[in-house]
């Protein structure tokens, strides 16, 4: 089963994996940012935060959706 649906689960599991590297990093940055106050660092970290929680909420339902499909 070499044909387009397995071709499209293949790439629907490499951008889960990128999500998922990329909410990492996001999470590890916003650890090594926190000893900065001004008010632009904080503007830019809320930002951040706010993105990170919505590319989380998104990649739990990525997985959940792949999960359905491959039951």
């Amino acid at each position: 089963m070499d044909g387009p649906q397995q071709h499209n689960m293949q790439s629907q599991e490499r951008l889960i994996g990128d999500l998922r590297q990329v909410i990492e990093n996001a999470e590890e940055l916003l650890k090594n940012t926190d000893q900065y106050h001004t008010a632009l660092y904080q503007n830019a970290r809320a930002k951040l935060a706010q993105a990170l929680q919505a590319a989380t909420e998104e990649l739990a339902r990525f997985e959940d959706e792949q999960l359905d499909r491959m039951i």
